[in-house]
């Protein structure tokens, strides 16, 4: 147990090289009314570091390496799962491309948070993408869960999840590919007439939009390109989509989730269409807030990254967000294309909304600034010097409306436009997305591992 005063000292001497400095803050924050420091095990990668020689030492500047034996040292749950990880779980990235919950208490903890919903209704599939360790799905098995699919990429994490399929035998189904690539298999897909998607969903059974959702998603995400791609496939009726409505239990970075749901422009340089369509299709809400560094890999922060608004919302954490598709829309299906390219083409902070429309809808900007519908929310100062950075989502949905409503919209420039962006998005949208030569070499495995023969 170390005293206020110890502690006070250690941070006076290392406050430039210690790691870890918003933790500090957090514990102090937490205990500055008492002489001593309890922590719990939230808090004891502090400790553990408070009592490390080497981090005491003068001029001494911990590691990648020494913090993550730091970590791992400072509780004998984690050291036990360390030797299970692959090697590229240890690597410092700058992006990282997956992320894997290897903290077993936080596992639970993440189990006690989705168990009440998964309950709800015990007739949903349960799938989770890059499970790793199987820390979260054992703990759902292990409490009542009666079956559950799991999409792992990567070989190792594999192996050890077979023993899942011994203490739970029929229950598991382990597939190679995770639901958070649908976008790169869709376009192979496309490629070469093949049907990897249809294989990675198979089981799933079809229902209507308004049923209750069929299929529940848990994993953790870099970031929102698994999102973009479902917001593109919502108007298409293609991939998931076309199952049904779903629900998802993502581990997603603060910054993802403040952009995603901002309600009205904020100061922020990504807040974009992707906001919008979020706001308007899916119910949210967040329901834990777990520590970063209980996912690996850890990631390095350049000055850019330092400096980004965004990123200096909660940069210790990791979000736990229910998102579910709403089963009222806001739009008909045959609106959806063209609301989608609407959000996507035009909504910028410094975008001025009639010239604009007036350019590829001629003769709406009358409607626009003196709406002939009726909407809840439309915004009452509309002139011809109005941004969309001025509109939150319900607002510039109610924008769309009266433009698509306009008896000019049939012969417009903007359905051409639309046609030439579904031409163009026959190709990879973004880098992350391209296909890279170790997918191709792989792409051809089997979909699905046969645990019976294991």
């Amino acid at each position: 147990m170390l005293k206020w005063k110890e502690v006070e000292t250690i941070l006076s001497l290392n406050q430039k090289r210690l790691f870890r400095i918003n933790t500090y803050y957090k514990v102090f924050r937490r205990f500055s009314n008492q002489n001593d420091i309890y922590c719990s095990d939230s808090d004891d990668e502090v400790v553990a570091i408070c009592n490390n020689p080497k981090a005491r030492k003068k001029n001494k500047k911990m590691s990648h390496k020494e913090m993550l034996n730091t970590y791992f040292e400072s509780n004998q749950m984690r050291l036990k799962v360390k030797d299970l990880l692959p090697e590229e779980c240890f690597s410092l990235k700058k992006n990282a491309d997956f992320l894997y919950l290897i903290d077993p208490l936080n596992a639970k903890k993440v189990t006690s948070c989705i168990l009440p919903y998964l309950k709800q209704d015990t007739s949903k599939i349960i799938a989770e993408c890059t499970p790793g360790l199987g820390l979260i799905s054992k703990d759902l098995l292990k409490n009542g869960i009666e079956a559950i699919r799991l999409y792992e990429p990567i070989p190792k994490f594999r192996d050890h999840l077979k023993h899942l399929h011994t203490l739970y035998p029929g229950k598991v189904q382990l597939f190679t590919k995770s639901l958070f690539n649908l976008s790169s298999y869709f376009y192979i897909d496309k490629m070469d007439n093949g049907n990897r998607v249809d294989q990675l969903l198979r089981g799933i059974p079809k229902i209507s939009w308004n049923n209750a959702p069929v299929l529940t998603i848990i994993g953790s995400t870099t970031n929102t390109q698994f999102l973009r791609h479902l917001a593109k496939a919502l108007p298409m009726q293609t991939g998931l989509v076309a199952y049904g409505r779903f629900e998802m239990f993502l581990m997603m970075k603060p910054r993802d989730y403040v952009v995603l749901t901002a309600d009205v422009p904020l100061d922020f340089l990504s807040f974009g269409y992707m906001t919008i369509l979020f706001n308007l299709f899916f119910d949210y809400e967040i329901i834990e807030k777990l520590p970063r560094r209980a996912f690996l890999p850890w990631e390095s922060e350049t000055k850019y990254m330092a400096k980004h608004k965004v990123r200096k919302i909660d940069p210790d954490k990791m979000y736990l967000v229910r998102a579910v598709w709403k089963s009222d829309l806001p739009l008909p299906v045959e609106q959806l294309m063209f609301f989608y390219h609407f959000a996507k083409q035009f909504y910028g902070s410094r975008t001025k909304v009639v010239p604009t429309l007036e350019t590829w809808v001629p003769g709406c900007g009358e409607h626009v600034i003196c709406p002939k519908l009726q909407h809840d929310d439309y915004y009452e100062d509309m002139g011809i010097h109005t941004e969309f950075g001025d509109l939150n989502p319900n607002q510039i949905l109610g924008v769309f409306k009266e433009m698509y409503h306009h008896p000019s919209f049939g012969g417009s420039p903007f359905l051409g436009m639309v046609e030439a962006e579904l031409i163009k998005s026959e190709t990879i949208e973004s880098k992350s997305n391209v296909i890279s030569s170790d997918l191709e070499k792989n792409i051809v495995n089997d979909i699905e591992v046969n645990l019976n023969e294991t």
